[in-house]
């Protein structure tokens, strides 16, 4: 089975997995991570980023297996909310509609006794 792949594909990543065994010692080892939910667990595989629900135990997605040339060892996962920086975003695009009203907000929660 070559897993949904076209063989000349799947020979390529075959070959890539023992190049990369064979040299183990200079590589991290690989990791798995749990979704804050614990639903969902994420782990590296030779087809991609392999999303595994394991409730049913079905995989939900395969990540990255339009990447031939890549392979993903070590992943991390970031599930939070970035706080908002104005001075950045000014830097980086400028001003936009949304920046203006949210410092329009912040003035007036300052101007409020």
């Amino acid at each position: 089975e070559t897993f949904g792949l076209d063989a000349i594909d799947f020979g390529r990543r075959v070959a890539m997995e023992r190049k990369y065994l064979a040299s183990l010692n200079d590589v991290p080892p690989s990791n798995a991570i749990f979704d804050d939910s614990g639903t969902f667990v994420l782990l590296p595989t030779l087809l991609g980023i392999k999303v595994v629900n394991v409730v049913t135990n079905k995989t939900a997605r395969i990540l990255g297996r339009v990447e031939s040339g890549e392979r993903f060892v070590a992943i991390s996962l970031y599930q939070g909310t970035p706080k908002k920086d104005h001075q950045m975003q000014h830097a980086l695009g400028g001003a936009n509609k949304n920046t203006i009203k949210d410092r329009e907000n912040s003035e007036s929660d300052k101007n409020d006794p």
